[in-house]
C-alpha cells in the first residue's frame, strides 16, 4: 500500500505587483486550496497510521514465528 501525496497548489501564488483583479483571484485560489488542505493532510495521516499498524502487526507475527521456530528446533535437538 502506498500513501497518497498531499495535493499541491497548482495555481499562481499572489504577489505584490500583480494587477489587483489578478491578485484577488490568486488570493481566492490559494485560500480555497488551503481550506481543502486539511482533507489531504488528514487522509495522508490516516494512511500512514494504517501502514504503521500493519508494520507493527507484521513485526509481532514475525517474532511469534521466530519464537515458534526456535522452540521447535530446541525440541528437536
Amino acid at each position: 500500500m502506498a500513501i497518497n501525496n498531499i495535493p499541491t497548489f497548482t495555481g499562481t501564488a499572489p504577489a505584490i505587483g500583480q494587477e489587483q483583479s489578478v491578485f484577488d483571484q490568486n488570493v481566492q485560489d490559494e485560500l480555497t486550496y488551503m481550506n481543502q488542505l486539511s482533507v489531504g493532510v488528514n487522509a495522508f495521516a490516516s494512511e500512514a497510521n494504517t501502514l504503521a499498524s500493519q508494520v507493527d502487526a507484521d513485526a509481532v507475527a514475525a517474532k511469534a514465528k521466530a519464537d515458534a521456530d526456535a522452540a521447535a528446533k530446541a525440541a528437536a535437538d
